[in-house]
């Protein structure tokens, strides 16, 4: 059995269960990202789905095992997020600004090609680190870092 995921779009009157169960059949998929439209509320849900089918000694599917659960909210969060970053991202292109992002926690320093040539140097010159930091700045202002 393959152990891929499938993406199924259904709407909610239609029959799930019978539709999921023979996209695994068809396809030897046994688990889903289902996306079902209400047509009562108007809405979409996201859910993921796992199905296991259950086959006998000739290999013919006898029963199916699975869990469902509703992941509206997080998949809600998440489309927030990227639309968020995305608009962050065309101000950040629209506006010719450089960034320069330290994570203290990890260290990890997050730059863009225009940071670079704001400071008169090419992209990735040099690495981009706390240090290299701390050498492009003043004496004077170093001091205060």
């Amino acid at each position: 059995m393959y152990n891929g995921k499938i993406r199924i779009a259904l709407v909610e009157d239609s029959n799930c269960d019978l539709v999921l169960i023979k996209k695994v059949l068809e396809n030897g998929f046994n688990e889903a990202e289902i996306h079902v439209f209400s047509t009562i509320e108007g809405i979409i849900k996201d859910h993921h789905a796992t199905i296991i089918p259950e086959k006998n000694d000739k290999g013919e599917v006898v029963a199916f095992h699975g869990t469902s659960q509703d992941v509206t909210v997080r998949m809600d969060a998440i489309r927030k997020i990227q639309e968020s970053e995305d608009r962050l991202d065309a101000a950040i292109k629209g506006a010719d600004l450089g960034v320069w992002d330290l994570d203290i926690e990890s260290g990890r320093n997050l730059v863009n090609t225009r940071w670079y040539s704001m400071l008169g140097y090419e992209p990735f010159d040099f690495e981009a680190n706390f240090q290299s930091f701390l050498s492009l700045l003043h004496q004077i202002g170093r001091a205060h870092v």
